[in-house]
């Protein structure tokens, strides 16, 4: 009984933090679109009329591309900036003053950012194979496990990140290094073969590597991936979930310093 109470009670808590972090999103509809729509389906055009053909051949890498940076930068950049802009305007006295948990505090930041980043990513996905006339067995269902563990492997980096971060630029900053280097050294953009021996062992260290393993394929064919290659970079993703919550229990304070 008392376990039951309590994930009630974490239930109930979580559900009225992602609606209260919801709310002032709807106040920028205008802005959402253009960063999480707009912006990414403009980019499949810009390749595919440059490029030519030759796009055509890369699309797998730039569809992967396009879903993965996006979920990376709502762990990194979006995350990290609303917990900075919460503690450095001294808001976190605002959150303290409730019974909540920092876990329910985190995953009430990232759920409404998935929200918003989720639906969004499947838009400029099915525009994009429409566009590129690409007809495929896609598992949207799968496609969306994935982006949603990718983001939660990251959510403990993002999350100290701002809230150790001194400033708005300070901040960013460091968000957009650590971003960079995750995509530079993942095989998003590029096949993982076309990197040399000592970044592909380095591409491993990250959970990307894992996500645009699986996320290529689903895209393209499925029925394409076995069902262990799902099974194991799925496990590993999870790991890096458990890892990434493991570093935010411990350095994420829930107090005042």
């Amino acid at each position: 009984m008392a376990l039951t109470s309590r994930l009630k009670k974490f239930w109930n808590n979580y559900i009225s933090l992602t609606e209260l972090f919801v709310l002032p999103m709807k106040n920028s509809k205008i802005s959402t679109l253009l960063n999480t729509v707009l912006f990414p389906s403009i980019m499949i055009v810009f390749f595919r009329r440059i490029y030519g053909e030759l796009a055509m051949d890369r699309i797998q890498f730039i569809l992967t591309g396009s879903l993965i940076i996006g979920a990376i930068s709502t762990s990194l950049s979006t995350l990290s900036s609303k917990i900075n802009n919460i503690v450095t305007s001294d808001g976190m006295e605002f959150f303290l003053g409730f019974p909540i948990s920092k876990f329910e505090f985190i995953l009430a930041l990232i759920t409404a950012e998935l929200i918003i980043y989720l639906p969004s990513s499947i838009i400029v996905l099915a525009f994009g194979k429409a566009y590129l006339g690409i007809h495929s067995n896609t598992n949207y269902i799968m496609l969306i496990i994935f982006l949603i563990l990718l983001s939660l492997s990251l959510v403990g980096i993002g999350a100290i990140i701002g809230y150790k971060s001194k400033n708005f630029n300070q901040n960013l900053t460091i968000s957009s290094l650590v971003s960079y280097g995750i995509v530079f050294l993942s095989p998003i953009y590029y096949p993982i073969d076309s990197l040399n021996v000592v970044l592909r062992s380095l591409s491993y260290f990250f959970p990307s590597t894992y996500a645009a393993n699986v996320i290529r394929g689903l895209i393209l064919d499925s029925s394409s991936i076995p069902n262990k290659e799902i099974l194991i970079n799925l496990s590993v993703l999870m790991l890096f979930c458990l890892l990434s919550f493991y570093i935010l229990s411990r350095v994420f304070k829930w107090f005042l310093e």
